[in-house]
């Protein structure tokens, strides 16, 4: 369930958010991450949804899209 609004949601997604939002900045600066692990990615559409949601988050914060990496198994 979402916080704000009682709806549920991808705790993959919630955690991600919160996670981002509070780090990623900090990282850049030390010069390090953000960094993700995705495990076992069950299509090529699920990659394009997270490809989405780091595109999406990046533009929301002004962060570059280049220094973002990823890392899923199959």
């Amino acid at each position: 369930m979402s916080l704000s609004t009682g709806i549920p949601m991808s705790g993959a997604l919630f955690d991600f958010g919160l996670f981002f939002w509070h780090n990623a900045k900090e990282q850049l600066a030390r010069g390090t991450g953000p960094y993700f692990y995705l495990p076992k990615l069950e299509s090529h559409l699920e990659a394009r949804l997270w490809n989405d949601v780091f595109l999406h988050s990046q533009a929301a914060l002004g962060i570059p899209r280049a220094p973002f990496k990823s890392h899923g198994s199959h």
